[in-house]
């Protein structure tokens, strides 16, 4: 079961992510497209790194390579990340908060030590499934992820 949750989190492990000191972090807007805010609230460590990937297929969750990976520094409480030029579509987000700096979710046995989250909040006692994360973007929204 670690291994299986160590794997899914390995997924958020990149080269070459941009990161945000002020919080947001925009991109240019394309027609016909939509963006996504990500917000984190009561952000327990003002330190380290959030990694954040977005999927935009269950195929892909949690096997391949995100549609996009972040990587956001945290400075304070509470962040919104920006996502703009998503097509209308289901979407579904992983994210770990990275408290020592080794770009790793870390373990003891089998639970995390340091904080994850995905979207839609479920609580879990497995590894998230699509269904469990999935979520419809149809216009500009703005979503909160609990980090646990």
């Amino acid at each position: 079961m670690k291994k299986v949750i160590s794997m899914f989190f390995a997924i958020l492990l990149f080269a070459g992510c941009g990161s945000t000191k002020s919080g947001i972090r925009k991109e240019s807007k394309i027609e016909d497209s939509n963006s996504l805010k990500v917000s984190f609230k009561n952000i327990k460590y003002s330190k380290g790194m959030i990694y954040l990937s977005l999927f935009d297929s269950e195929d892909d969750f949690m096997t391949k390579t995100p549609k996009y990976n972040k990587m956001i520094s945290v400075h304070g409480k509470n962040i919104i990340f920006e996502f703009k030029n998503l097509k209308k579509g289901t979407y579904a987000i992983i994210c770990f908060q990275d408290l020592n700096g080794n770009k790793k979710l870390d373990f003891k046995g089998y639970m995390p030590t340091e904080p994850w989250g995905i979207s839609n909040n479920p609580m879990l006692m497995a590894p998230p499934t699509w269904n469990d994360a999935a979520f419809d973007l149809e216009k500009d929204e703005e979503i909160e992820i609990k980090l646990f």
